[in-house]
């Protein structure tokens, strides 16, 4: 299922069971496969999302790696950050060239009004809640 409304770039390739939603774009050479795409997200160049969710008014800037991940709305990963079975609260901000696998983050506002981020082992989550990511 596509939307009406969405743009895709030269080289990108929209594999088996991709579901985008209106005004998202995905960047040339960009690769997803059996997952879905929110309102009003943006996927850079030479990216990959496998078998994930990203809600709405994510971006996931230049050369990053997507798989079996869960990004809620209004989370931005930056440039070369990797992504393996994570579950991210809303509006997590990852910087350039991280590398995460089993974890789950979110956002708190500390006394002082500054946010933080809590990462708890995502394995727990999997046992507890019998989540599954994969489609």
């Amino acid at each position: 299922y596509f939307s009406i409304i969405f743009i895709f770039c030269r080289g990108c390739e929209l594999k088996k069971d991709v579901v985008i939603f209106e005004k998202s774009t995905i960047g040339e050479n960009s690769i997803v496969e059996r997952s879905v795409i929110g309102k009003n997200c943006k996927i850079g160049n030479n990216c990959s999302v496998l078998d994930s969710f990203i809600m709405d008014n994510c971006v996931i800037d230049n050369d990053c790696q997507i798989k079996a991940s869960l990004l809620c709305s209004n989370c931005v990963t930056k440039k070369n950050v990797v992504l393996d079975q994570v579950i991210s609260g809303p509006a997590v901000q990852l910087d350039k060239n991280k590398n995460l696998k089993d974890v789950i983050l979110q956002n708190f506002a500390s006394p002082n009004g500054k946010l933080f981020i809590i990462v708890y082992n995502v394995r727990v989550f999997f046992v507890l809640f019998n989540f599954h990511v994969h489609f």
